[in-house]
């Protein structure tokens, strides 16, 4: 099994944590064995071909089935898997590859973050609470949308604001619920990397 990580690799408390906790499961539960794994991790600031030139070193290596850790391999899985038709692939974040041998492991992000902002709400003692998305693209909208519609959806009022680097607008929302206390604000944050 090869595994591309995203930029950050393990140690990043999200998806590619995951990742490797999943590899590591499949060699002590499933008896992979850890020969037959490869990691790489991609670079800060590398080019759309280190990509590419990562997911072809799995498949020249051997490596079947081949995991993309993140929406930004999705050039690549397209590309070598077009080449490659008899390798698997797995790209996390992304269903935008539609190739018989890619498989797209996406997951209904605002849910969670839904729980999140609600949480948050009811939380808080300040009644403010915030959100900052990691790149202002359409994955961290959906995950800003359900975090924005916790506190609305949880026992106390609130208002919402957001912004992104780019246009410091602020557009408030609110959604009046007669019980609680004082409402939560959100305030939220893309920013632009």
């Amino acid at each position: 099994m090869g595994l591309a990580y995203d930029v950050g690799g393990p140690g990043d408390a999200s998806f590619n944590d995951a990742a490797q906790i999943g590899l590591k499961k499949s060699i002590s539960d499933l008896g992979l064995p850890q020969a037959n794994t490869r990691e790489l991790t991609a670079a800060i600031n590398e080019s759309e071909d280190a990509a590419l030139t990562r997911l072809r070193q799995l498949v020249s290596e051997g490596y079947n089935p081949i995991i993309a850790v993140g929406f930004k391999y999705a050039t690549g899985v397209k590309t070598v898997g077009a080449e490659n038709p008899n390798v698997r692939f797995a790209i996390v974040d992304d269903n935008t590859v539609e190739l018989p041998n890619v498989t797209p492991l996406v997951f209904a992000e605002e849910q969670g973050s839904f729980l999140a902002g609600a949480a948050a709400a009811l939380k808080t003692q300040t009644c403010r609470i915030g959100f900052v998305g990691g790149v202002d693209v359409p994955l961290i909208q959906k995950f800003q949308a359900g975090y924005e519609q916790g506190p609305r959806r949880s026992r106390r009022t609130s208002r919402s604001t957001s912004s992104t680097s780019a246009r410091r607008a602020t557009s408030p929302a609110s959604t009046t619920r007669p019980r609680g206390p004082r409402p939560p604000r959100v305030s939220s944050t893309a920013a632009r990397t």
